[in-house]
């Protein structure tokens, strides 16, 4: 017959062996539970990720026409057409998002958005530049075809009306609005233009002192 101590170790090494299965039994159990977890994770991912892509995708498509359009009838004297365009993208791209639950769907949306944003922000910059180059340019044609006008009616005013354009085309060019070369085209053209224009001028109020302005090469 077995010691009692004998018979009480032994019954504590059953007891250990059982809680060790046990315990080796409900950690497999959360791992499968973990891993079932984690495939779960991986598929909403998956899923929410290619559903952005395809809205990222019909988005940018959609303001990428909305923005040709919109450029092509803008007023060119609209300086706030570009920020009003990226006011309406932003209000309408930051609600894609709002549905998202997984980290990886949600950072694929704020990549690729950020960078889609980026793309219209150099986009828009361009097509505002070009429209303040065509505004400048359809308003200093207004302003030669006033002066010609101008001379047309009263020749006397000639020196004014050419400092006058002088001035205009030498701000043009220290703000910024047209290159330096440009500036000269149209500082010789408009000259050109003036001059024509203070001829006719004296030729309807006084043939005779346009022909001696003519003799005398002043023009």
């Amino acid at each position: 017959m077995a010691p009692p101590g004998r018979k009480a170790s032994n019954a504590g090494e059953y007891i250990a062996e059982g809680l060790k299965s046990l315990g080796q039994g409900l950690a497999q159990a959360g791992q499968t539970i973990q891993q079932d977890k984690d495939k779960r994770l991986k598929i909403q991912s998956d899923d929410e990720v290619l559903a952005m892509n395809i809205r990222l995708s019909e988005l940018q498509s959609k303001y990428k026409t909305s923005w040709a359009e919109t450029i092509a009838k803008a007023d060119p004297n609209d300086s706030e057409l570009s920020s009003r365009f990226l006011k309406s993208f932003d209000e309408e791209s930051g609600m894609l998002g709002d549905d998202l639950s997984t980290e990886a769907g949600k950072n694929y949306y704020r990549q690729n958005l950020s960078n889609i944003r980026s793309n219209f922000q150099e986009t828009t910059a361009a097509g505002q530049a070009h429209l303040a180059s065509v505004a400048t340019k359809q308003n200093y044609i207004q302003s030669l075809n006033m002066s010609s006008a101008g001379l047309i009616s009263d020749p006397t005013s000639f020196g004014s009306v050419k400092a006058l354009h002088d001035s205009a085309i030498d701000h043009l060019i220290l703000s910024g609005k047209i290159p330096s070369d440009k500036a000269q085209e149209l500082r010789v053209s408009g000259d050109a233009e003036l001059a024509q224009s203070y001829v006719r001028g004296w030729i309807k109020n006084s043939p005779q002192q346009a022909k001696a302005i003519l003799d005398s090469g002043q023009v």
